[in-house]
């Protein structure tokens, strides 16, 4: 079994994707995909979502545009047995796939980051056949990772944009983006547990395996890196329903699912 490379462990966006990985077990079931459906994963990372659906006998696509990650996700297929999955690294902004590809189109914290929403979205239509499903999972406004979003935007004096990933979690934006290709268009909130040594471990190990935090902190001053953890923890504490003295919080979602129009 080929084992990813020691510069792919070096950016191993598995150690940032872990605890994700319940999400999409509860997704795969809740959206009942059936054996033999064909399944598209965008933006799929190490491939929890792609996993999640070659396990219940799916045919299945994951594509992302890092190596790395893809490199982890076939090692995680091989490890697991599952031969009916296929990772590709290619841009899932202009998917390499032919209209009306798949049955099932997922992507779990991923194509909801693309800056252009309308471009993802009409893209996200264009490869799901009519009648066809999808599944998105976007952070919610006041989530964590939100609030992380906000607070790098702040430090940094750049401005939020208009509609920033989160967006994608509220009810009248996703459908304002999705109701032109798709009907039954909702949204509903879930959330998944997260769990560390203490807040200052998680800010720990956001700034060293979420790829947008290492970057804007290896450019900036050790003063500014300073600031970002301490009102980091400052945004964590209240979270934290540990009585322990860890760290123990949720982390809110919100789950946008629909149907291809004919």
């Amino acid at each position: 079994m080929a084992q990813p490379t020691a510069t792919a462990a070096a950016d191993d966006y598995q150690r940032l994707a872990a605890e994700q990985a319940i999400v999409v077990e509860r997704l795969a079931a809740d959206i009942g995909i059936p054996a033999g459906a064909r399944v598209l994963d965008i933006a799929c990372g190490t491939g929890h979502a792609a996993l999640a659906a070659a396990r219940r006998n799916a045919e299945v696509v994951g594509i992302d545009i890092d190596e790395p990650s893809i490199a982890r996700a076939r090692f995680r297929a091989e490890a697991e047995g599952l031969s009916g999955i296929d990772f590709q690294v290619g841009d899932a902004r202009t998917l390499p796939y032919p209209d009306a590809s798949f049955d099932v189109v997922l992507s779990t914290l991923g194509l909801v980051f693309f800056p252009d929403q309308e471009a993802a979205a009409k893209e996200l239509a264009r490869v799901t056949r009519p009648g066809g499903k999808i599944a998105l999972t976007a952070y919610t406004t006041r989530s964590i990772p939100a609030q992380m979003f906000d607070l790098g935007h702040e430090l940094q004096g750049a401005p939020i944009p208009a509609h920033p990933h989160y967006a994608w979690s509220n009810g009248p934006r996703a459908a304002a983006l999705l109701q032109p290709y798709f009907h039954d268009v909702r949204v509903r909130h879930d959330r998944f547990e997260t769990c560390f040594a203490s807040a200052a471990a998680w800010t720990d190990h956001v700034a060293q395996w979420n790829p947008n935090m290492r970057k804007m902190l290896a450019t900036r001053p050790a003063e500014f890196a300073a600031q970002w953890r301490a009102r980091a923890q400052a945004i964590m504490e209240p979270h934290n329903r540990a009585t322990d003295g860890t760290f123990l919080a949720d982390m809110d979602y919100a789950i946008v699912t629909a149907l291809r129009r004919p």
